[in-house]
C-alpha cells in the first residue's frame, strides 16, 4: 500500500472565469480523502481599503457559495486575492488508510511468526 501524504496534491485543476463561476467536483474529488479549493483573483477590487490590522490588506472581492444536491450549504466571503475557500479532510478515510497500511505490514510479521511456531 502506498504511504499517504496529505501535503502533496494528487490532482490540480485550474479554471479562468471573468464574472461568475461554477466548479463541479468530479467523482474522484467527491470520494477523495482531502479536497482543497483555492481562489486566485488577478483583478483589483472596485474600492480598496487601508487596513493595517492584518498582514495582508483585507478587502472584499465577493462571495463563494457551496451547494450540495441543489441546496446552499456554505457561503464564504472572499477577502484576499489568494485564499483557500474550502478545505475538506475526511479523517475517517485517512485513519482507515493508515490502519490498512499498518495491517499490511503486520501481516508479514504474523506469517513469519506462524512459520517459526510450526517449525
Amino acid at each position: 500500500m502506498v504511504a499517504l501524504n496529505l501535503l502533496v496534491p494528487t490532482k490540480k485543476r485550474s479554471f479562468i472565469f471573468y464574472d461568475r463561476a461554477a466548479i463541479l467536483l468530479d467523482p474522484d474529488e467527491m470520494a477523495a480523502q482531502r479536497v482543497r479549493i483555492s481562489v486566485e483573483i488577478f483583478a483589483s477590487p472596485v474600492s480598496r481599503s487601508l487596513n493595517l490590522k492584518y498582514p495582508y490588506s483585507k478587502e472584499f472581492y465577493g462571495y463563494a457559495q457551496g451547494f450540495f444536491t441543489g441546496v446552499l450549504t456554505h457561503e464564504f466571503p472572499i477577502n484576499y486575492s489568494t485564499q483557500y475557500i474550502w478545505d475538506y479532510w475526511n479523517e475517517h478515510a485517512t485513519i482507515a488508510s493508515q490502519l490498512a497500511s499498518i495491517f499490511a505490514r503486520l501481516q508479514q510479521f504474523l506469517l513469519a511468526s506462524i512459520q517459526v511456531q510450526t517449525f
